[in-house]
């Protein structure tokens, strides 16, 4: 049996990954990798036609080239599908990124670029910087799968809590 991806979008919408990650190119690159099953938490996003008619509109099953593919809206927790994954694609957003990581998945951090003023690419793009993760944008998810130099990625160490605690209170005024 191969390798699982769980791809993550949260609780909002993002059509754009959910579109390229269900791609004919990204699912023959996963293949290639030797995964053999995706399984997409969707969120409010758009369901594309490539997934097949499904009898409901929150949860589908099929088969795209050599992938298996499963998908859902929403679960009361994402914990096991991360914990059963052996990478981890994702929103940029602070909580699947960290959960992601104290995991110690391989994990691809997908920017949404449409959005303007996105603070989560800025998170994303430092995680990057630290070889902590890998981070794309939709367009470019299948280059980076396929360029995906998994040696140069580094677990975080345990974090310095000083920084943050200083930088609230400079955002506050407060001084300690």
């Amino acid at each position: 049996m191969g390798e699982t991806v769980f791809v993550t979008v949260g609780t909002t919408r993002f059509d754009a990954l959910v579109a390229v990650v269900v791609s004919e190119g990204v699912c023959s690159t996963l293949a290639s990798m030797g995964v053999s099953k995706l399984i997409l938490q969707v969120g409010k996003s758009e369901i594309p036609a490539r997934l097949g008619r499904q009898q409901n509109d929150e949860n589908g099953s099929c088969k795209l080239g050599e992938v298996e593919v499963e998908w859902f809206r929403f679960a009361p927790g994402l914990d096991t599908y991360m914990s059963n994954s052996q990478y981890i694609i994702s929103h940029a957003g602070s909580g699947s990124l960290f959960e992601s990581l104290r995991l110690r998945k391989r994990v691809v951090a997908v920017v949404n670029d449409a959005l303007m003023h996105n603070h989560q690419a800025e998170l994303a793009e430092q995680l990057a910087r630290e070889h902590a993760i890998l981070c794309t944008v939709p367009s470019e998810l299948q280059k980076t799968l396929q360029s995906a130099d998994w040696t140069r990625i580094v677990p975080l160490g345990p974090g310095n809590s000083h920084r943050v605690v200083q930088g609230i209170d400079d955002l506050l005024g407060v001084r300690s």
